[in-house]
This record gives C-alpha cells, sequence and structure tokens, in this order.
C-alpha cells in the first residue's frame, strides 16, 4: 500500500472511496509542495478542516516532529477524524 493509501486509511470513507482519497492526498502534497512546502517540524494551524482529507496530508508532511490543528464549525462527531491530527 502507497503511503497516500496508508493515510487515507484513516478517513472516514467507505473502503471504495479508499483510493480517490489517496490521488487526493498526493494533489494536496504536491500542491503544498509547488507552494514552498511546510518544515517537517511545522506547527500549522487549518481554518475550515471539513472531514480532515487536506489535515491528513499536511500532517504526513510535518511529520510527528510537528502538529497539526483543523479548526471548524462543524459540530464534534460529524464524521471527522478528529478534532486535531498531530504527527502521522
Amino acid at each position: 500500500m502507497s503511503a497516500s493509501g496508508e493515510l487515507a486509511s484513516f478517513l472516514l470513507v467507505p473502503e471504495n472511496g479508499s483510493k480517490s482519497q489517496a490521488v487526493q492526498i498526493d494533489h494536496r502534497q504536491e500542491l503544498v509542495g509547488k507552494c514552498g512546502g511546510i518544515p517537517s517540524a511545522a506547527k500549522v494551524l487549518e481554518l475550515g478542516c471539513g472531514q480532515d482529507n487536506c489535515t491528513i496530508a499536511i500532517a504526513d508532511l510535518v511529520s510527528e516532529n510537528g502538529s497539526v490543528d483543523g479548526i471548524d464549525h462543524e459540530r464534534p462527531g460529524d464524521g471527522k477524524l478528529s478534532e486535531s491530527s498531530n504527527g502521522r
């Protein structure tokens, strides 16, 4: 399983949706790289994190030495991975 495929397995999507999520994770990480990247130990605040699809891609980039906190206006437990995703 690819790294993005492994990350996609953590998202709350039907099993058959993991492949498309893996493609989206790769795409998001590519876009971040084109914008100058994120240092591996960065602390990132993501506003409007939605279903955590981008949060998990960023968390992989900052590794276990960094952190990503996602904030969204939805209630906790409405299908999100977590309120905060630290490292991998």
